[in-house]
């Protein structure tokens, strides 16, 4: 039985964590190659059947979530028409593509909430490749709050500037390529592309910020992308269902995660962010290792003022990711994003007023900065200042944060 331990210890060790850093390179290798992506497909059934929780209870009395519609709708994607497809972004997520395919065999799509566009991009030649590269490059950016970028940026202004400006073409090449996809019509959609595009904005700054943006693109850029427009499209979808070939049955057109995340979009765009909140802490229950999901929702959090809520986003995923750090016996592989997990749970425990979180999230701070202070030192340094600014300890964070080591690990954090 030793012999046995030890054989599978030694198999497992080797499965390291890697830092963002490491993501980048894997990110540009990944995408200079020339073979294409295989279609990820799940037969999985989603059906939830369990008893409330305690922390359940907390979350339905305090965060105001409800039942979605998505928690009891099967996911049989076996029998998907032609120009549906499904990808797999860079966290081994599933994003999910309609591309010109009969609108009559789309169902139960939000009519009011679409938005026509005129025709100039009635004829765009759309390419996935294109838009999954600029989504995972999105998705990336806005996890560690633009400390890896796929962009570079330009310092001919300084640090500050050059981090904003990595950021901004990194939106922009996901701005474009959603709004391709998200066009107003119902023969092409992805709407995933649309909540990496638009959500941080609604669930940073509301509806009345993005009309903002949208006012600020019309007197730059013409034609310009139309935020408002790209959300409320996208969110049509979040309940849509598909005919299948064979015309026997329907089955939802997107994923599980896809609908919490639209009907997350929905909420926001109504600026009801505490109904968004739930929507989100439903969606970390089922799926854990969504960390765009984490980030989003430690952003509605912080809008709402809310650190319970937060502390509840990062203890539903801390488990998941505490295992897949390897543990003793490092039975699970460690995952692309591991370190970034660790800092983005450590903002949500630092969120909470109790001293032993705080203490927890410090130890998780300090093994985020150890393994990969170019990646995580932005969202580390965030839940830092909340640790020592919770326990008093001001003149240490000055003196820890302050000085040229300490904003060498956020100065490149431009989002």
């Amino acid at each position: 039985m030793s012999s046995t331990l030890l054989s599978m210890r030694l198999r497992l060790y080797a499965s390291q964590v890697r830092g963002a850093s490491s993501y980048i390179s894997d990110l540009k290798h990944h995408y200079s190659s020339t073979s294409k992506r295989e279609a990820v497909r799940n037969s999985d059934s989603f059906a939830i059947a369990s008893p409330q929780s305690a922390k359940q209870m907390f979350v339905n009395k305090s965060v105001g979530l409800r039942r979605f519609s998505v928690d009891m709708q099967p996911n049989n994607e076996s029998h998907l028409p032609l120009g549906v497809n499904r990808q797999s972004d860079f966290f081994g997520e599933t994003v999910t593509f309609v591309n010109d395919i009969d609108e009559s065999l789309i169902t139960c799509i939000d009519k009011s909430m679409q938005i026509p566009y005129s025709d100039q991009y009635s004829k765009v030649q759309r390419d996935i490749a294109k838009a999954v590269e600029s989504f995972d490059g999105m998705a990336l950016c806005i996890i560690s709050r633009g400390a890896s970028n796929l962009h570079t940026g330009n310092d001919g202004d300084g640090p500050d500037a050059k981090a904003m400006h990595s950021s901004a073409m990194t939106w922009s090449d996901l701005l474009k390529c959603a709004t391709e996809w998200n066009d107003g019509s119902g023969r092409c959609a992805s709407p995933m592309l649309a909540v990496a595009a638009v959500a941080p904005l609604f669930a940073q700054g509301g509806k009345d910020y993005v009309h903002r943006i949208d006012k600020l693109l019309r007197a730059t850029q013409s034609p310009s992308p139309r935020l408002w427009k790209v959300a409320n499209h996208a969110a049509s979808f979040r309940d849509a269902f598909i005919a299948t070939p064979d015309g026997d049955a329907a089955v939802p057109l997107l994923t599980p995660r896809e609908r919490f995340h639209l009907h997350a979009l929905s909420l926001l765009i109504q600026n009801n962010h505490r109904c968004a909140m739930g929507a989100y802490l439903r969606l970390l229950e089922l799926y854990p290792g969504d960390l765009l999901g984490l980030s989003l929702a430690l952003d509605v959090a912080y809008s709402l003022g809310d650190g319970e809520a937060a502390r509840v986003a990062a203890t539903n995923v801390s488990t998941y990711w505490s295992e897949r750090d390897g543990g003793t016996l490092r039975l699970h592989p460690s995952q692309s994003g591991q370190t970034l997990a660790s800092s983005l749970v450590a903002i949500g425990l630092s969120s909470s007023s109790a001293l032993s979180r705080a203490a927890t999230a410090e130890t998780l701070i300090e093994m985020a900065l150890a393994r990969d202070p170019d990646g995580a030192g932005g969202t580390s340094v965030w839940a830092l200042s909340n640790v020592l600014g919770s326990e008093g300890r001001s003149s240490e964070m000055v003196s820890r944060l302050a000085g040229f080591d300490g904003t060498q690990l956020y100065q490149n954090c431009g989002f």
